[in-house]
């Protein structure tokens, strides 16, 4: 089955199952909002869900965080956790 974009913040399957970024990048999704076309169950939904981030994403790889961008947040994390144990 084929995706593509709509636009910057939605993707669109053969079958019209559609993906709506609401907040988020495609890397890192807060909300996103499925539009389910009629006949698709639960489990073809999930596994279109699925699908349809690994395509966004591969079509966005300028929008991935790099590793420090990760350790930076990690360190951040670890911080306000020791902050508040003082």
């Amino acid at each position: 089955m084929a995706w593509q974009f709509k636009s910057p913040t939605e993707i669109v399957n053969s079958n019209g199952f559609r993906l709506v970024l609401e907040e988020g990048s495609w890397w890192e999704p807060t909300v996103l909002s499925p539009i389910i076309p009629d006949g698709i169950d639960v489990r073809q939904a999930a596994l279109l869900m699925r699908e349809g981030l690994i395509f966004a994403c591969r079509r966005n790889r300028r929008q991935r965080p790099s590793r420090s961008t990760y350790a930076a947040q990690d360190f951040e994390v670890l911080r306000s956790v020791n902050d508040k144990s003082a």
